[in-house]
């Protein structure tokens, strides 16, 4: 296990593609594919690293990267946002040469949820989640990915979040980014939000 932007994370590495995987939360990225001189790295990463961030936070916030399973998915009324799943460590079952197996019994919902990585010289990359039946009848679950995009995307899309494009589109970054420092809005509102 190495560190990577902060986190202690496992590591992965193929010809075409090489991932890493934080132990806490179980984040996917950096993630890099390798085409013959071309590299693309489409999973962002905080512009901070985990010990960076003063107070109390989420150690999804802390840790935020790429990937993640979320169970529940958004907040809940005791518990971190997202669940145990975002939040707490994973647990090596497996690491060989093209495989990544970790799994966590989250104490929040109960069950048990794994998750595989593999890559090698005939696939890029895969990853599967799958939960045990007995996770206290939770039905709300799902994945968070957090993209890079090329500026010229960015641009449209921040064009569309001025007020000019209406009240459903107008977002105020600052406004949010207030919120969250405040505890008056969670991670999970803003990606509601963002997503209008």
């Amino acid at each position: 296990m190495n560190s990577v932007h902060g986190a202690p994370s496992y590591q992965l590495a193929s010809d075409s593609v090489t991932l890493s995987v934080t132990r806490t939360g179980g984040m996917l990225g950096p993630v890099t594919f390798i085409s013959g001189e071309k590299l693309f790295t489409p999973y962002a990463l905080a512009p901070w690293q985990p010990d960076e961030l003063e107070g109390e936070m989420p150690n999804l916030l802390k840790f935020l990267r790429g990937d993640f399973f979320c169970l529940p998915f958004g907040p809940q009324d005791e518990g971190a946002p997202h669940g145990d799943t975002a939040n707490a460590d994973w647990h090596l079952v497996q690491h060989q040469e093209n495989l990544l197996h970790l799994a966590i019994e989250p104490e929040d919902v109960g069950g048990k949820v794994e998750k595989f990585f593999a890559c090698g010289p005939d696939m890029p990359s895969s990853t599967q989640n799958t939960s045990s039946p007995d996770s206290k009848g939770i039905s709300a679950m799902g994945t968070t990915r957090s993209l890079i995009f090329p500026k010229s995307m960015r641009e449209r899309a921040e064009s569309r979040l001025r007020p000019s494009a209406g009240p459903r589109s107008t977002l105020d970054f600052s406004l949010i980014r207030h919120q969250m420092n405040t505890r008056h809005l969670s991670p999970a509102h803003v990606s509601a939000l963002s997503m209008r």
